[in-house]
């Protein structure tokens, strides 16, 4: 307990000035469609740089950014100017790349966080939110317009560890997010645990055949 809390003080202290720095850096990942092969866009993942050079593994830090909401807006509103930035590139270069990032629940859920995408992301085109599936989120109805204010900008919504905790098909029902992306657990899973596979699995393949067929794509879930 003490080292988390000198963790998350030094987290709470130095977070600002690296982001003020540009010490804070996204790294892209691929997203792609495995049936047709090919890429369909990148999601930008935030890694942080220290002063004397050092990557910072995700865990020390975002858990403690994410808990609090002015580090998380700062962090959220860096993530829409990059996209914008990357936007603009892949235009010049004439790729048609979606672009994804990831935005807290305390982040999303502030009063300012119309005004922080007006400001510096007025046009959602080609751009994916994530939103961690959260109690916060989920269970609130004041979620619903402003997810459907987002969607009138042209951004696209997606539920990011769906499957886990709060998160329900009822929920999904109600406020109607674009893309649903798995929890990661049962993707790591389904090849060997058959009601990991009942969840995450393609249809009418089984997990005994996706094991022995490697990489048919045919056995891989959309």
């Amino acid at each position: 307990m003490a080292r988390r809390a000198v963790q998350r003080l030094w987290v709470h202290r130095s977070f600002p000035g690296a982001i003020e720095r540009g010490d804070v850096h996204f790294f892209l990942q691929p997203k792609a469609d495995i049936l047709a092969a090919r890429l369909t866009g990148v999601e930008m993942l935030a890694r942080w740089r220290s002063v004397e050079g050092c990557w910072i593994w995700p865990g020390k830090f975002m858990p403690h950014v994410e808990e609090n909401a002015h580090l998380i807006r700062l962090l959220g509103i860096r993530a829409l100017q990059e996209a914008v930035r990357l936007r603009e590139r892949m235009h010049d270069e004439h790729l048609s790349l979606q672009i994804s990032i990831n935005i807290g629940a305390k982040h999303f859920l502030d009063p300012a966080f119309i005004g922080d995408l007006e400001t510096h992301c007025p046009d959602g085109r080609g751009i994916t939110l994530e939103i961690t599936a959260t109690a916060s989120v989920t269970g609130r109805k004041s979620a619903q317009p402003i997810m459907e204010w987002c969607q009138s900008r042209g951004f696209a919504l997606s539920m990011d560890d769906f499957g886990t905790g709060y998160s329900s098909l009822l929920s999904v029902a109600r406020l109607r997010f674009n893309e649903l992306k798995l929890d990661q657990g049962f993707i790591r899973a389904f090849r060997k645990d058959l009601a990991s596979f009942g969840v995450a699995g393609a249809p009418g393949c089984s997990p005994d055949y996706a094991m022995r067929s490697g990489s048919r794509r045919d056995c891989y879930p959309r």
